[in-house]
C-alpha cells in the first residue's frame, strides 16, 4: 500500500532487522488522524539527505511492522531540463547546488552567495592572462612589479569567490 503523509520528525537509528544505522522519518499519514508512524527513509546509495519537516513522504507499507519512505517532496520549484540532474541543499529555497547539465557541463554554485565555480575560475584565468601579457611586454622592473600587483589582486579576488562556492570545512 502506498500512502502519503507529513514528516513531523527524523532520527538516525537501527534498522528493523539488523544492526546497521539508517535515517528514520516520523510521519503522520493523510486521513489518519494524528497517529505518528515511523518509517525507514530509503534513498539511493551514496546520498545522505534529511528532508525538511514540511516535506511530504511517499510510503510503501509491507504489513503493520515494515514501512519504508521512498520519496519526499520539498515543494521547491523544479528547474532541471530533460536529461539534467541536480542535487541541492535547501531549507525553503535552494542554498547550494551541483547540476549535471544536458550539454555535458557540471555547474557548482552557492546560491546564497550568488557565486558559481565557473565565474570564480574565470576571474583567476583573466588575472593570469593579464599578468602574462603585461609582464611579457614589460621593459622595467617597476612595470613587472605593477603587473605582479594586478595578478595578486586577481588571484585574491578569485580565491575569495572560490571560498564562497566551496566550503573547505569538511
Amino acid at each position: 500500500m502506498i500512502r502519503i503523509g507529513k514528516i513531523v520528525g527524523t532520527f538516525v537509528g537501527k534498522v528493523r532487522h539488523g544492526s546497521a544505522q539508517a535515517r528514520h522519518l516520523q510521519i503522520v499519514y493523510s486521513g489518519g488522524g494524528q497517529d505518528v508512524k515511523t518509517a525507514q527513509y530509503m534513498v539511493q546509495a551514496g546520498i545522505d539527505s534529511q528532508p525538511n519537516l514540511q516535506s511530504v513522504s511517499l510510503e510503501l507499507e509491507s504489513g503493520e511492522s515494515m514501512r519504508f519512505a521512498v520519496a519526499t517532496e520539498d515543494f521547491i520549484a523544479k528547474t532541471a531540463r530533460a536529461g539534467e540532474f541536480e542535487i541541492y541543499s535547501a531549507a525553503s529555497a535552494k542554498k547550494a547546488r551541483v547540476k549535471a547539465k544536458n550539454n555535458g557541463k557540471v555547474y557548482i554554485a552557492s546560491v546564497t552567495n550568488s557565486m558559481d565555480l565557473y565565474t570564480a575560475l574565470a576571474t583567476l584565468e583573466n588575472g593570469l592572462s593579464a599578468f602574462c601579457s603585461t609582464a611579457g611586454s614589460a621593459t622595467t622592473a617597476s612595470q613587472i612589479a605593477a603587473a605582479a600587483v594586478t595578478l595578486a589582486t586577481a588571484v585574491s579576488s578569485a580565491l575569495t569567490k572560490l571560498a564562497q562556492v566551496l566550503d573547505g570545512s569538511e
